[in-house]
């Protein structure tokens, strides 16, 4: 089963493809996206963009937004190693923080 913020970032992909959003256009944020969108909450749009940054779609500035980038070659766009990995990264965080959380709760029984 694909996850949510997968599915969304392949929606933010087909309209790079499309050329609905072009290079150099910024996004709106995470809740605007969220609700431009519908079924994806702020949290999973965020995971989107990441992944999406960390695969040349988009360009992240601290404190301004993202950025379209031009898309990536058609070889690079196919599952591939590169986005397997973006993946994993956000997974690998999820858990981290996850296990975080749980420590913090078990010190304080």
């Amino acid at each position: 089963m694909t996850a949510k913020y997968e599915k969304f970032a392949e929606t933010i992909r087909d309209r790079i493809r499309s050329g609905k959003l072009e290079p150099g256009e910024m996004l709106p944020g995470y809740r605007v996206l969220a609700d431009q969108v519908e079924g994806f909450s702020p949290g999973t749009v965020q995971k989107a963009l990441q992944v999406l940054s960390s695969e040349g779609w988009l360009e992240a500035t601290p404190a301004v937004g993202y950025f379209v980038n031009k898309p990536p070659s058609e070889a690079q766009d196919a599952p591939d190693l590169a986005s397997e990995l973006a993946a994993l990264k956000v997974a690998l965080g999820e858990l981290a923080e996850r296990v975080e959380r749980l420590e913090a709760g078990a010190s304080h029984s």
